[in-house]
C-alpha cells in the first residue's frame, strides 16, 4: 500500500506512529523499542515501494509526512542522549523519504511526481510540488549531519546522497551549491575527524575502529565526492584554510582525509583542459601537496602522530598520477615523508604503497645522483641492518629500494 493509499483509508495512522517518536514509557528500554520499532515502521512505508493512481495524493501524503517529521525539530536537537533516538529515527525517515520522492523532498514547484509504474511522469501529468517544507527539512538535516552520534549521521548522510540524484536545474536553487558548501563543515570538523582525546585504538574505549573506518571509507567519502563536485574549488580552499587553523593533529588528519577523498574527481578536473576552473584547482592542489611535503609547512606540524602520517601517505599515493604529469610537483619532498611514515608502526603499510606508486609513476624523474643519495640517507633512519648472523627476529622481511637490499627490524614496521 502506498501512503497516498494509506493516508486516504487510514488517515490517522501516520499521525499514530510519528507520535511513538520521542514518546515516554515507565521504562526506558521500552520506550526505546516502542520508538525504534515506529520508526522501521514509517521507513518501510514512506520509503521505496509502490505509487498508487492518485498522485496528487501521493504527494500531498509525502508532504504531510515532512510536515509531521519537522514537528519532532526540537526534539531530534535536544543535545545528548535524549535527542540521539528521536535524531537518529529523523535522519532515517527524512532519507527513506527522498528515495520515494525526491522531488517533493528537494524539487522546485514544478516537478514532476513519480507515475503508477515508478516511473517519472511527463510535464503534462506533473502535480506541482509545494516547496514548503524543502528548506526547514534540509536545514533540519544540517543540524543532525553535524551531531557526535555516528548513527545519525549515518542515516543524515543517506538523505544528501538521494538529493543528488535529481538533475540540478529540477531542485530548488538552495539546494544546490548551497547546501553542499553549508555541508563543508560539519563534514571538515566534525564527522572526519578522530575523537579530540583519542590516543591509540588500544586505548579506545568509546569507539570500534573497524566502524570508524567503514564509515569514512564509504558513507562518508561519497559524500565528500559530492560536495567537492558541487563547491569545486571553495572545497580545496577550505582544506588549505582548515589545515592553516588546526589547533591539533585530528583536525589536520581530518583536513587530508576531505583531500584524499575526493582524489578522483580532482584529477580528473586537473587534467580536463575544458574544465573552467582547472587552472585554479592546480594551483590550489600545487599549494596544499607543497605545504604537506616541506618540513616547515603547516601541515608537517601534525606529522608526529602516526594516524597524521597515515593519512598522508595514503593521500600521496592517491595523486601519484598528478605526481607524475605534473613536473613542478614535490616529488622529493613527498618521498621524504613517506620514507618518515615507515618509521610508524600504524603508518608503514600505507606509506610502502605509496612509495611504490610513486617510483612506478615518475620513475623518469629518479634518476639523478644526488635525489637518489638524500633519499638513501633519509632510508637509513626507516631501515635497520641486516640481522648479524645467528640473530633470530620475529619478523625478517626484505626490502629493495634502489637496487639495495635490506633487512627490516620489526620495531620499524
Amino acid at each position: 500500500m502506498s501512503p497516498g493509499q494509506l493516508a486516504a483509508q487510514h488517515p490517522q495512522l501516520l499521525t499514530c506512529l510519528f507520535s511513538l517518536l520521542g514518546a515516554t514509557a515507565t521504562e526506558a528500554v521500552t520506550a526505546e523499542r516502542i520508538e525504534t520499532l515506529a520508526c522501521e515502521i514509517l521507513c518501510e512505508l514512506l520509503g521505496p515501494g509502490p505509487v498508487g493512481q492518485d498522485l496528487q495524493q501521493e504527494r500531498l501524503a509525502v508532504e504531510a509526512a515532512m510536515g509531521a517529521l519537522l514537528a519532532l525539530r526540537d526534539l531530534a536537537l535536544t543535545p545528548g542522549a535524549q535527542g540521539t533516538g528521536v535524531a537518529r529515527c529523523a535522519a532515517s525517515i527524512a532519507s527513506a523519504l527522498a528515495q520515494r520522492d525526491t522531488e517533493a523532498v528537494c524539487g522546485n514547484a514544478a516537478a514532476p511526481v513519480p507515475a503508477a509504474n515508478g516511473a517519472i511522469s511527463n510535464g503534462t501529468a506533473a502535480v506541482a510540488v509545494s516547496g514548503q517544507h524543502v528548506l526547514p527539512l534540509a536545514e533540519l538535516m544540517l543540524h543532525l549531519v553535524a551531531r557526535p552520534e555516528r548513527a545519525v549521521c549515518e542515516s543524515a548522510v543517506e538523505y544528501f546522497l538521494m538529493v543528488n540524484t535529481l538533475p540540478t536545474d529540477e531542485r530548488h536553487p538552495q539546494m544546490v551549491g548551497p547546501l553542499y558548501l553549508s555541508l563543508l563543515q560539519p563534514l571538515m570538523k566534525g564527522r572526519a575527524c578522530y575523537a579530540q582525546q583519542f590516543v591509540s585504538w588500544n586505548e579506545e574505549v568509546d569507539d570500534d575502529e573497524e566502524a570508524f573506518h567503514r564509515f569514512r571509507d564509504q558513507s562518508l567519502s561519497e559524500l565528500l565526492e559530492t560536495v567537492y563536485l558541487m563547491t569545486g574549488t571553495t572545497y580545496l580552499s577550505s582544506i588549505q584554510d582548515s589545515i592553516n587553523s588546526a589547533q591539533s593533529w585530528q583536525q589536520a588528519e581530518a583536513a587530508l582525509y576531505c583531500l584524499k577523498a575526493v582524489a578522483r574527481p580532482v584529477k580528473n578536473h586537473v587534467t580536463n583542459t575544458a574544465y573552467q576552473h582547472a587552472a585554479q584547482t592546480s594551483e590550489l592542489l600545487m599549494a596544499l601537496f607543497t605545504d604537506l611535503c616541506s618540513p616547515q609547512g603547516r601541515a608537517a606540524a601534525y606529522l608526529s602522530s602516526p594516524y597524521t602520517c597515515a593519512t598522508a601517505a595514503s593521500l600521496i599515493g592517491a595523486y601519484a598520477p598528478w605526481f607524475d604529469v605534473t613536473p613542478a610537483a614535490p616529488l622529493e619532498g613527498a618521498l621524504r615523508l613517506l620514507l618518515h611514515a615507515l618509521g610508524f608502526p600504524y603508518s608503514w603499510h600505507a606509506a610502502a604503497g605509496a612509495f611504490k606508486a610513486l617510483c612506478m609513476r615518475c620513475a623518469s624523474r629518479l634518476s639523478s645522483a644526488p635525489l637518489l643519495q638524500g633519499l638513501a640517507s633519509v632510508a637509513d633512519g626507516a631501515i635497520a641492518p641486516v640481522p648479524q648472523a645467528g640473530q633470530v627476529s620475529c619478523v625478517q622481511l626484505q626490502v629493495v629500494f634502489f637496487d639495495k637490499s635490506y633487512a627490516v627490524s620489526p620495531a620499524k614496521c
